[in-house]
């Protein structure tokens, strides 16, 4: 799991370099600058000379001006850091999510934002953050220990005694953090799913004057997730009375050995002052390496989140020696007894036999929930499809590469899918095609249309039939060999279909066209129909 951050990391390693020695040298500054300030003024009350005086004073300056200077670069070279690492991330993300296999990405749809949204800044900052500031607090942990006992052994070892103390607290706080985290998690996606399906369908939620079943699940989810947030305010304010009161002990203890030792002259009042200044600092590190160990197993979650993105599976071509990168010849398409398969393995049709070839309008019919969105998925392999099921031009589609594959089938979906939101019509010299008569017939259709979509900008601001012509303009524009239409003219007025399908029968000598319907199309003689059930 570590790896996938770190192969990041890298990319900025020298910043990260930098990053952290000057972690160390700030750490390295708060664990002695005590001891270099008293060192400077007792050499500065000993000399009588004005002279040594304001070197001291100059020297203390020049420390704070480095100390300044080294905080700010700290804070710009995080800031680097993290929106590097934000851009890397997200871009690789989404290069992985669009690589990846169909089947698990509607799986994963839910999480995709979630993790995109709002797990990926923990990946961000999970090193500088987290583990280079737990690197950093045990090493000015342990020089304040090193220097309190050289200072006095015996109050140095009763300090160290509490430690197993804070590790027992940690140990038992951080796993039930850990759990109240990944529920927490859970709720606020299911919370984001439930406010996308409200949005999604508030038209007939207005028009519904019981409890919607989509806002009650909103509210339930807001309910746990407030449940789950109290429980972890809980927790935190527990983990704060014991540090905090155990913490208060020991000072307390310590600071009446300590007058004990000054009052009998066996330890010095600057000494015993200083050591009451490092045992504020003794504390300091160990909780804050403590906090930062259930930071750390609070932020794993969301790094195991975002890793399982990562490893979504890949689409991947059957490597063989026959593999074809070629366009397509003909277009002809030949299905030998498939079974149409939903989810992981659920058969809804079994041994489907058909072929589709050039000249003819190809129209694939059933009831709903048959298969026949399934198939065109087979077709251009988003989902997998076994071997010697489905050819293209007598080459088995597993054995053409996959971008050639897909760069010459062109699919108008039932739902809307688009590239982009904004309106952009074809432009005249975009049509390229050898048979330029081809290309005439297209260009003519989409002149004609082009006036429709003046002074709009955005898809959304067309209506159902408009986008569904507007989705069919772009399709045909590519010129595609394969042209697949999955409910494509349902929204569109009787006249703009009678002329869409005007222009695929101009154009289905050179094109494979592909038509999903239920409506009772008054076929061609020269149609070809596959009913499937």
């Amino acid at each position: 799991m570590k790896k996938f951050l770190f192969k990041h990391y890298l990319k900025q390693k020298n910043s990260i370099i930098a990053y952290f020695i000057i972690l160390l040298i700030l750490s390295l500054f708060s664990s002695v600058i005590p001891l270099i300030i008293k060192y400077i003024i007792d050499l500065a009350f000993k000399s009588n000379h004005s002279y040594a005086i304001e070197q001291k004073y100059i020297l203390i300056i020049v420390i704070f001006i480095i100390f300044i200077v080294l905080n700010i670069s700290k804070v710009l070279l995080n800031n680097r850091i993290i929106n590097n690492s934000n851009v890397l991330l997200r871009k690789s993300l989404m290069k992985r999510i669009m690589g990846s296999k169909y089947r698990y990405i509607v799986e994963k749809k839910g999480v995709i934002l979630q993790v995109l949204a709002d797990d990926l800044p923990y990946c961000q900052s999970i090193l500088t953050s987290v583990i280079f500031e737990l690197v950093v607090q045990i090493f000015t942990f342990s020089a304040v220990l090193i220097i309190l006992f050289n200072m006095n052994i015996n109050i140095s070892i009763f300090l160290v005694s509490a430690i197993p103390l804070y590790i027992l607290i940690s140990i038992f706080c951080g796993k039930k953090i850990e759990i109240i985290n990944e529920n927490y998690l859970k709720f606020r996606d299911k919370m984001n799913e439930n406010i996308n399906n409200v949005i999604s369908n508030i038209k007939v939620l207005k028009n519904n004057t019981d409890s919607p079943n989509y806002v009650e699940n909103f509210y339930l989810s807001i309910n746990r997730i407030f449940t789950w947030y109290k429980k972890k305010g809980k927790t935190d304010s527990l983990i704060t009375a014991l540090y905090v009161s155990l913490q208060s002990i020991l000072i307390m203890i310590v600071i009446l050995y300590g007058s004990n030792l000054v009052l009998h002259n066996k330890l010095s009042l600057g000494s015993f002052i200083a050591f009451v200044m490092y045992s504020f600092s003794f504390f300091g590190p160990l909780q804050a390496i403590i906090d930062l160990i259930i930071g750390y197993r609070t932020a794993k979650v969301s790094v195991k989140r975002v890793y399982t993105l990562f490893n979504l599976p890949y689409e991947e071509d059957i490597q063989t020696s026959n593999i074809n990168t070629t366009t397509f010849s003909n277009g002809d398409i030949l299905i030998n007894e498939l079974d149409l398969v939903v989810g992981k393995n659920h058969k809804i049709y079994e041994k489907l036999s058909g072929r589709f070839n050039r000249g003819y309008l190809n129209f694939i019919k059933g009831h709903n929930g048959v298969g026949k969105t399934t198939l065109i998925y087979d077709l251009y392999r988003l989902y997998e499809v076994p071997n010697d099921k489905i050819f293209i031009d007598g080459i088995d589609i597993n054995h053409i590469d996959l971008n050639t594959l897909r760069r010459n089938i062109e699919v108008i979906y039932q739902d809307e899918q688009y590239t982009s939101d904004v309106i952009n019509i074809p432009d005249k010299n975009i049509i390229k095609k050898s048979n330029s008569l081809l290309g005439k017939d297209i260009q003519d259709f989409i002149e004609y249309y082009r006036d429709s979509f003046i002074n709009k900008e955005f898809i959304q601001e067309l209506s159902g039939g408009k986008q569904q012509l507007y989705r069919f303009i772009n399709a045909i524009a590519k010129v595609p060999e394969i042209l697949i239409i999955d409910e494509g003219f349902s929204n569109m007025d009787v006249e703009t279909k009678e002329n869409c399908i005007r222009l695929l029968k101009k154009i289905r000598n050179e094109i494979t066209i592909i038509i999903i319907t239920h409506d009772n199309v008054n076929y061609d003689e020269s149609d070809y129909v596959l009913q499937i059930g």
